[in-house]
């Protein structure tokens, strides 16, 4: 034996000495392999990826020039302690060293918000702030969550949820007519001439007493009597005609209104029952509802948008907050 190995010594040697070049060219090739940073196209050229960690994030501007396919690229790191974004071609993690065996996908909810990873990246939202989506990242008045549970783009300010949902209801206001019925005093002139006086008065300009047919300068008394023992009185207050019975307080047409604030656009809305009004956006688009119905034992008004055919619901207690900016 002692005699076949010093026979053959030199071909030993050379056999060790060609498989230890060949374990030092598998080792370079990996190692060379790890640092490598892939080109990847986007944003209208050839962009340099370098490795980052999630806390860090991509730069937004090259997120949002990547498709999807382009995303799905991207793994994270199989070490719990690492979790860094790293390339599919990397053969293990630039920062911790960790193989890359199972890279089948991402993993679809780091941060646990219940929003596939994917679309935070393309939105350009940080994935270790599961809270980011509770903002309104394109300032339509809306969170990122609203509009993702909606199926509206929380990164175009146009695309948003009904403008109802960011409605409120304030409360009633009444307007009524200033004037007082105190009583119809039906009489006879000296004469013997049938007389009919209205007695009444006005809550800034005071007390009148005055018969059918004359008139001042701001009021006119149209007729007066007594029907089925109600007294009444139609008069004319400047141009405006109405009728009044004894001890009515009288609403003006069309009243009461209510109240209903826009707290995208702070603005607020006097409106009839029955009757359409607009709800607009920051960008000017508005949208149109119809004051259906107000539940009184509730405090709520019920609105219809009818091109959506759609009901919504304000009350007036839980008046809706803007999302964080």
């Amino acid at each position: 034996m002692k005699s076949l190995i010093k026979d053959n010594y030199e071909k030993v040697l050379l056999a060790l000495l060609l498989v230890l070049l060949a374990i030092t060219s598998i080792i370079s090739i990996i190692e060379v392999n790890a640092k490598n940073v892939p080109e990847i196209i986007g944003g209208g050229g050839v962009v340099k990826v370098e490795p980052v960690p999630v806390h860090k994030s991509i730069s937004r501007s090259f997120l949002n020039n990547l498709d999807d396919s382009s995303i799905e690229s991207f793994v994270y790191c199989r070490n719990a302690k690492c979790k860094y974004l790293i390339h599919k071609s990397l053969v293990k993690c630039n920062w911790c060293k960790t193989p890359i065996v199972s890279v089948d996908i991402i993993d679809n909810d780091l941060n646990r918000n219940r929003i596939d990873d994917k679309l935070e990246l393309k939105w350009g939202l940080d994935l270790d702030d599961p809270n980011e989506i509770l903002r309104d990242q394109d300032g339509d008045g809306f969170s990122t969550k609203e509009e993702f549970e909606r199926d509206f783009s929380p990164i175009v300010s146009a695309s948003h949820p009904p403008l109802a949902l960011r409605a409120v209801f304030e409360g009633i206001r009444n307007k009524f007519i200033p004037f007082k019925l105190n009583d119809v005093v039906i009489g006879q002139d000296i004469r013997g001439n049938r007389r009919v006086y209205v007695d009444g008065a006005h809550f800034k300009r005071g007390s009148f007493y005055l018969s059918v047919g004359e008139e001042t300068e701001w009021l006119k008394i149209v007729n007066a009597g007594e029907v089925e023992g109600v007294k009444f009185a139609e008069l004319q207050y400047f141009d405006f005609k109405f009728r009044i019975t004894k001890g009515e307080k009288l609403q003006y047409p069309d009243w009461p209104k209510y109240i209903i604030k826009n707290c995208i656009t702070s603005s607020k809305l006097l409106v009839s029952m029955g009757h359409s009004f607009r709800l607009t956006d920051r960008n000017g688009e508005s949208e149109e509802y119809e004051l259906k119905n107000y539940d009184e034992a509730k405090k709520e008004l019920h609105i219809l948008n009818s091109e959506l055919s759609e009901n919504f619901k304000l009350n007036q207690e839980e008046a809706v907050k803007e999302p964080l900016k």
